[in-house]
Formats: structure tokens, sequence, C-alpha cells
């Protein structure tokens, strides 16, 4: 399959050079088209904590746009309750196939560090972020501190299915775990960035 070839080379670039924002990657062998990751936001009110996603690829992608979902509730006004984003790099009428998955991460993260309320999919957030900031960040800073992530201190990417594979000058570094979460399992906490495999 053309997708999951193509997301196979994304993951082994995003294995490869990191992203400091993005953490804790998930993804199942037998299933390419779904990852799951921390977003670790740099801005307050929203570095207090972190925030499980969820991307799915269709079977057509690249030429058609992924769908991202908040697991972790976010008071944010461009993220509705049910987790949905309103997020213009993977809108049907500007997708380009050419797009790559950390792009649209980058730009996720961009828009939870940075929100734009002239497009709320909540109006009320939107409203108080721009008439009461102060009140916004101060809702918003306890709404993580009561529902978000803890923010990870190690990062791997795990990959379920096949043999580990750890970054260059990790040798010898634990494996990734099941942790109770639904599959794909979360990963233990490493003691430094690597990629972790697995054969069931």
């Amino acid at each position: 399959m053309a997708a999951s070839r193509r997301l196979m080379k994304e993951l082994e670039e995003i294995r490869k050079c990191g992203m400091k924002n993005f953490r804790n990657i998930q993804v199942d062998e037998a299933n390419l088209l779904t990852w799951q990751g921390l977003i670790v936001p740099d801005n307050p009110p929203y570095d207090k904590g972190a925030f499980r996603i969820e991307i799915n690829f269709p079977a057509e992608y690249p030429f058609k746009p992924p769908k991202i979902t908040f697991k972790t509730k976010i008071y944010h006004p461009n993220i509705d309750e049910k987790g949905q984003v309103c997020l213009p790099v993977i809108s049907a009428e500007n997708w380009k196939p050419a797009t790559k998955t950390d792009q649209v991460i980058q730009s996720l993260i961009a828009l939870v560090n940075d929100p734009q309320p002239e497009h709320p999919l909540r109006a009320d957030l939107a409203e108080e972020y721009s008439k009461d900031r102060k009140k916004f960040c101060k809702n918003a800073e306890e709404f993580t501190k009561k529902y978000g992530e803890k923010r990870p201190v190690k990062d791997c990417v795990c990959l379920r299915g096949c043999d580990r594979m750890p970054r260059e000058g990790t040798e010898g570094l634990s494996d990734c775990s099941n942790s109770g979460r639904a599959a794909p399992a979360a990963p233990i906490q490493l003691h430094r960035s690597e990629v972790s495999v697995r054969r069931r």
C-alpha cells in the first residue's frame, strides 16, 4: 500500500530527526494508518501539561489529508469538546499531497501555542480569550493541570510489530512496554531518545 510506504518513510525521518514538541509516538506496524503521541506545548497556559493526540490517515494518503483528534481534554478555542481541531493545513481545500506529517504536527503545535479566536470551534472560549485574556489563561492553566498528561522527560518512538531499532548512540537502552492504555500501548519512560520496535 502506497500510504503505508509513505508513512513508514515519514516515521523513519521523524525517528532520525526527532521532534521536541511531539513525543512518545506510538504506531502499530500492523496499522500504520493510526499514530498516537503527546503534544508538548511551549507557551503558557498549555506548558503545564501534555496532550495526547491521534492521527488517522486515510487509505488514500497522501492524496487525502489525515484527521487529528485530541484524546486529552484541552481548554482551547480551536479544539472542541470532542477533540476535533480546526487546522487549515489539513482542510480538504488546502491539503497538498507533498505536505508531510511533521509539517502538520508543527502547524498543530503552533495553533495550540497561539490560539486563533477568529476561527473558533468554541465561540465561548474565543470570546473569553479575546475579551479577558487573564481569565482565559487562568482557566486554561487550571484545566491543563487537571486533565493534561504528565510532560515526558524522556522520549521514544514506539513501533509495535517488528524488532527493536534504537537510535544511533542509544544501544542497550530499555524497550517499550504496555502501560495499560488502549492500543497502541504507551511506552515506558526511557533514558534517552530511541525507537523501540517489537514483533508480536
